[in-house]
Formats: structure tokens, C-alpha cells, sequence
């Protein structure tokens, strides 16, 4: 199904059915955003409150930083959504899936040998990688490996994609208690 936050072990990082935010829409965020809650259900939400779930950035790159750093979404308030506006709505949907709890589907403990491992050393798609001892404190596996994941390396391969793919989905909704 998919690679996520292990929410048996950080039950308190789940999102609820609506998540707040503060910033703009801009781009192709609005799509991206509805896409999402058209596959899962969960409602996002914009709000003046001074504690939103997430803050919306716009600037030169494109990530997810949960509050506090860590995987998922630590117990304080808000994370941050940094996007460049030019980017494709599968850029920023890629981005909301690691909002919602989804990790890189290539570095699952099952992909060893099926793509990570056959990416040169010096490749940036090796930036950053956790070990597995790493990974397995925060993430757990949901069914098979999925080369075709939103949340799978290449840029190219999700920049191209307009929604999730139906185990990304379910993956966000097993993570975070929807089904």
C-alpha cells in the first residue's frame, strides 16, 4: 500500500478530518489540496488562528517541515508547507502526502534492491536517507512496496502525476484512523 508514520507507536499524530492552515493559495495548491480531500475526505481549512496545523511558505523549494522536526506531526503546532509556485500540482500533492503522514515509498526496508540501491552514491535522490533502524522508529510499512507511489523518486514521476494513486490513499487513511 504505501510507506508511512507509524501512528500504533505515535497515536497522537494523527490528523483529524479537518486540518487548519494559514497562507496563501497559490499555483496549483488549491487543486492539489482538493484532490487530496476528494480521494480521502479530510477537509482543509483556512484560518485566522494564531495555532493552524500548517503554515503555508512560498520561496525557492519544495518540502514538508513537521513542528519540531521528527516524522509526521509532533504534538505542537504548525508545521510548515514550503512551495516554489511554478511547481506541478503533483509536486505539491507529493508534498501534502508527506503532511498527511506518507514517507518516501523508495525507502521502505521492501525496495532494497528495486530502486534505492541502484542509484549511484553520489545521486540526490540519496540525500538524507535514514537507516532502517531510523525509519523503523517512526515509519512502518502499509502492504506491498508501490513503484507507482505519488511519494516515489523520481521529481519526474510525481511532477507528472495528477492525483494519488488508490494505495497512497489508503495508506493516508489507514495512518490516520479514517477507514
Amino acid at each position: 500500500m504505501a510507506y508511512g508514520l507509524n501512528t500504533e507507536k505515535f497515536p497522537t499524530r494523527k490528523w483529524g478530518k479537518t486540518i487548519t492552515y494559514n497562507g496563501e493559495l497559490k499555483g496549483q495548491l488549491g487543486k492539489a489540496l482538493d484532490k487530496w480531500s476528494e480521494k480521502t475526505g479530510v477537509k482543509f481549512q483556512t484560518t485566522e488562528d494564531a495555532d493552524p496545523d500548517f503554515v503555508i511558505k512560498w520561496g525557492t523549494s519544495c518540502q514538508w517541515s513537521p513542528p519540531g522536526g521528527g516524522a509526521g506531526r509532533p504534538e505542537s503546532k504548525p508545521g510548515t508547507l514550503s512551495l516554489k509556485e511554478s511547481v506541478a500540482v503533483g509536486t505539491m500533492m507529493h508534498e501534502i502526502g508527506h503532511l498527511l503522514g506518507l514517507s518516501h515509498e523508495h525507502d521502505r526496508p521492501d525496495s532494497r534492491g528495486k530502486w534505492y540501491d541502484a542509484m549511484p552514491a553520489n545521486s540526490p535522490q540519496r540525500f538524507g536517507k535514514l537507516t532502517a533502524e531510523a525509519n523503523s522508529k517512526y515509519y512502518k510499512t502499509y502492504g506491498d512496496y508501490e513503484p507507482g507511489s505519488m511519494m516515489h523518486y523520481p521529481e519526474s514521476h510525481y511532477a507528472a502525476m495528477t492525483e494519488p494513486t488508490e494505495k497512497d490513499v489508503a495508506a493516508v487513511k489507514v495512518i490516520n484512523g479514517w477507514t
